[in-house]
Order: C-alpha cells, then structure tokens, then sequence
C-alpha cells in the first residue's frame, strides 16, 4: 500500500484560468479514487476535488481525509465555490384574454349572373325534350344536359338555367379575380339557379376552398313574376347535385318570406340594400374577399349602397331604371369596392376587374348609367 507521501508525490494541482476550474489528476489505480469530467471540463474525484498539496504525516489528524481540507483563505486564494440556489419557481400569469372583434368584409366584388337560356331560347323547356320527354341539347349553346340536377322540366320556366357560354363568361370572371389577387374568402348568391350556377362557376375558377351561402334577400323584384312566383331548386337538390352549400348560414331574409306580401319598388331597395349590408358585416375570413352573384339591379343597387357619395342616404333604383336595366348592366358585369378597416368609407374601384368583350359583346358597364347621381322619383 503507497503512503500519503506518495500519493500525494503524484498530485498535480494547476489552477485554471478560471477561479473555480480546478485541474486533477492522479494515478486512480492507487488512490481508488475515479475521475469524472465536470460540465466545464474539470477533473472530479467521485468523493471530492482535492484542492490542498498540503499534508502532516506527524499531526494528530493525520490521515487522507484531513489532508483533503480545504486550505485557509489568502488574498491569493480563489473563492470557494458556494451552491447557488435557484430562483423560486414563479407561475407565469397568462395576457388578459382580451375580445378582438372579427374582420368583416374588406373587399366586395358585386357582379350580375351570366347568360341565362330563356333570354336565347324562350320557352326551351318546353321544346328541348326526346320521345320520352327528357331534355335534350337544341343547340350547342345549351347544356349538353341539366344532369345532376333531378328536377322537371316545367320548373325551369320562371327559374332558368345558365347557357354554355354563361359558364364561359362566369369563368372568365373567376380568373380575373384570381389574376387580381381577388379571390373570394366568402361567396353569397341568390337564391335563383342562374346566380347559384354563376357564383360556383366563378368561385371555382379561383381554385380556392369555398361554401355557397344563398341569400334570399338578393332576389330580383317581384315585378318581373306577376303570374307566378318561381320555384327554387331546394338547398337539399342543390347538395345532392354537387354544389357545396353553407348550411350554417342564417340569411338575411327567409325564403317563405319571399313573395309572402307584396312589394313595393321602396321595399325592394331596402331588402336588397340590408341583405348588402348583412353581407358587409358578417365576419370574413382571409383577406375579407367577398363575391355576390345576383342580378342586374343588385350591381345598381350595390354601387347605390357602397360608394361614398351615398353614405348618408343610399341612392334608389327607380321602376324606371329597372325597366331596360340589362342592357347598362349586361351579363357578368360587375362593380367593386374596397376599404381598410370598418371606420372607413368603401372605395369604388372602378373597372377592377378587366371586361370581357367579343364580336357585338361586352359585359362592360355602362358607367353613365351606373355612376348617376340620386334620382329624383315621382
């Protein structure tokens, strides 16, 4: 067995650059001590750091352990390394969960239905079947079938369908809102197929996930049914048939409130200028974007809502305006308008999305028209 002298002979004590960095080495097959680094690196006995050369064979306590005792403290010695308590685990309290208001609308982009079949064909459901009174395609300018739609013929009569080319021009829509950076967040319609057909059609085009949600106060004025009111293809049809419906949506205005009472020409702007604002002050998700597919006076009525000329009070459309509307406002024309916040007034901006324009068609619309100032009603 070495003695202490001996051991100790071979104890290599180096004070490191830093204070508490003590460096040890010593022949542990002797000592039967065994060494481990430190987190900084430092040589550790498994029992303790030896921190003293200094050894009295001949002292009362003359043994391993005292010779392991620290050293009295000089000016030159380092400060003894003291236990750091850590600080008492304190619960973080979360912010205050303050309500943030949802964004609504920042963007509405307000646009007529596209070509509708009567207008071309009169009454082709009642021409357009085979021998066992299906439909049948008259012209190519027709659906080649109204397919998934599981509906009769003779409800198309007051409730028409969409040609080939209003797909087209419905389309054409949907990509400029792409290409502008216009897509819609959110996309409401009437509650007529042509509207449903041209808000899908559009809103397709974008390529963006979307619900339909039909609005029954964006319906044309009552005038133009006076025999008999139409009969909307049910939202349960229209589900079957592939179309992607909001059902969580709460309109404005019920269906069986249409037609319940008549209207007059005052009551017509004021549904459809509070379905308008319903729109506006829902929450919209994204960038706020929202499409409304209706009709022609709904693009009047909508420029007569929105543009801040009318703030105070909203411009009306005359029964006189609505006489020949189609023709300033034609298929797919549409108006946008934008703000940045709810306290701002909206922005029209004019011509946001490019016309469409081919041989003696353009869905450009007749500023003149659209851009009047109030009119004055007898």
């Amino acid at each position: 067995m070495p003695t202490p002298e001996k051991i100790f002979a071979r104890l290599v004590v180096r004070r490191a650059t830093s204070p508490s960095y003590l460096e040890v080495q010593t022949n542990a097959s002797e000592t039967g001590f065994k060494t481990i680094k430190s987190d900084k690196g430092s040589d550790r006995t498994a029992s303790r750091i030896i921190q003293s050369p200094q050894f009295n064979a001949h002292s009362p306590k003359s043994s391993l352990h005292t010779a392991m005792s620290p050293p009295p403290l000089t000016a030159h010695s380092p400060a003894p390394m003291t236990a750091i308590s850590p600080p008492p685990l304190t619960a973080i309290s979360p912010p205050p969960i303050t309500a943030r208001r949802a964004q609504t609308a920042r963007t509405i982009v307000v646009m007529r239905h596209g070509e509708r079949l009567d207008d071309l064909f009169g009454q082709w459901y009642q021409y357009s079947k085979n021998k066992n009174g299906n439909y049948r395609q008259r012209d190519l300018n027709m659906p080649p079938d109204l397919s998934p739609l599981n509906r009769p013929l003779e409800e198309y009569e007051n409730d028409t369908a969409l040609t080939v080319l209003g797909h087209v021009l419905a389309q054409m829509v949907g990509r400029a809102m792409l290409v502008s950076g216009r897509s819609p967040d959110m996309v409401y319609c009437s509650p007529a197929l042509r509207c449903i057909q041209t808000a899908s059609v559009a809103a397709t085009m974008t390529g963006k996930p979307f619900k339909l949600r039909i609005e029954p106060g964006l319906f044309e004025n009552f005038d133009l049914y006076p025999d008999k009111k139409p009969k909307f293809v049910t939202v349960e049809e229209l589900k079957n048939s592939g179309f992607n419906i909001d059902d969580d949506y709460t309109p404005y205005c019920k269906m069986e409130d249409l037609f319940a009472v008549p209207e007059s020409n005052e009551m017509y702007n004021d549904r459809v200028q509070s379905s308008l604002q319903y729109i506006v002050n829902k929450s919209a998700s994204g960038r706020g974007t929202v499409l409304v597919a209706a009709h022609a006076s709904t693009v009047d009525l909508g420029y007569g809502k929105f543009h801040s000329r009318f703030s105070k009070e909203p411009r009306q459309t005359t029964p006189e305006n609505l006489l020949n509307i189609s023709i300033p406002v034609p298929y797919s024309s549409n108006v946008t308008f934008m703000r940045n916040s709810d306290d701002e007034p909206w922005q029209y901006i004019r011509e946001a999305l490019p016309p469409i324009t081919y041989r003696n068609f353009s869905n450009r619309l007749n500023h003149d028209f659209i851009e009047r100032n109030h009119t004055v009603q007898q």
